[in-house]
């Protein structure tokens, strides 16, 4: 009932947790309760609580949807202004310009990731010599290939979300930093 009155106050359920500490901790539970309910594990969240919760559009991925939250926020301000420039310290809507400078800096740290890869270490015979400095490299490597595993899964979704930004002519350096690298080419 509290959700419901919050959301219909608010247009959404992303409680503002410094406002609404215990309705923020609830809804942070019960997408808890629901990634364990959907790994199989043991779950307090109810068939019956899972459906009400679905007819109000609750989002059970947070991070997704406050996501495509400020994809629309900045859809809007495009449409209003021209363009995605949105200003760091934005009064209209702050979250907006944090957001947008947000994914600049994720996109930037992409792109070196992505020029920095270099090769794995090749193979050796000596993994199967069973000591243990072998055992323990090969337990570093199956670690780093899980963790690599885990990077590129997001950075697959965070793909998807760089195609929809340029499809709206979204600059990956904006104006200011531009205009620096252009009079730093002029010296």
């Amino acid at each position: 009932e509290e959700l419901v009155q919050y959301k219909t106050q608010h247009g959404h359920c992303f409680v503002d947790p410094k406002a609404f500490k215990s309705l923020s901790a609830w809804t942070k539970r019960q997408r808890h309760q629901y990634r364990r309910k959907r790994e199989g594990r043991t779950s307090t969240l109810t068939d019956e609580r899972e459906e009400k919760l679905q007819s109000i559009n609750f989002a059970w991925d947070a991070h997704e949807a406050i996501w495509e939250l400020r994809f629309q926020e900045l859809l809007r301000f495009k449409e209003q202004r021209g363009h995605t420039n949105v200003p760091g310290l934005y009064a209209q809507n702050p979250q907006l310009g944090i957001w947008v400078k947000c994914q600049r800096k994720q996109y930037a740290t992409d792109q070196e990731k992505l020029t920095s890869i270099v090769a794995p270490p090749s193979s050796t015979s000596s993994r199967t010599s069973g000591n243990s400095v072998d055992s323990q490299q090969y337990d570093n490597d199956a670690k780093r290939e899980s963790q690599d595993n885990d990077m590129s899964q997001h950075m697959v979704v965070r793909q998807g979300r760089y195609a929809r930004l340029e499809s709206i002519g979204f600059q990956w350096i904006a104006r200011q930093q531009q205009q620096q690298q252009q009079g730093n080419a002029e010296n």
